[in-house]
């Protein structure tokens, strides 16, 4: 998945799972680590904000801090108990922002 956003956008990870175990989308034990591949882009949590004790029975969201413009890959593993891991990979695009003023132009051809 990409998203682009403007720089100074707020932008929240949401991370879905599935689980056969026992139905839950992270059963309980389950660890999170996230990252992000350029710090001085995009900064996340270690830990994603965790997964609670008992395990989460819905997506998981934890906040994406925007600190510059460029693009930085955010990863999320998600080990189950029996120590499996499972992971994703979201890319994140952040465009310079836009000074204030003129942001574009139209151009209309008629006749007389």
């Amino acid at each position: 998945m990409q998203l682009v956003v403007p720089l100074g956008s707020t932008v929240t990870a949401v991370l879905d799972g599935h689980s056969a175990v026992d139905g839950a989308n992270f059963p309980d034990g389950s660890k999170l680590a996230v990252s992000s591949n350029d710090p001085a882009m995009a900064t996340v949590p270690a830990d994603g904000g965790g997964i609670p004790p008992g395990g989460a029975s819905s997506e998981v969201s934890f906040p994406v801090t925007v600190v510059g413009p460029g693009s930085t890959d955010l990863q999320a593993t998600v080990t189950d108990p029996q120590g499996n891991p499972f992971t994703d990979t979201a890319t994140l695009i952040v465009s310079p922002p836009i000074p204030p003023g003129l942001t574009h132009v139209v151009l209309t051809l008629t006749s007389p």
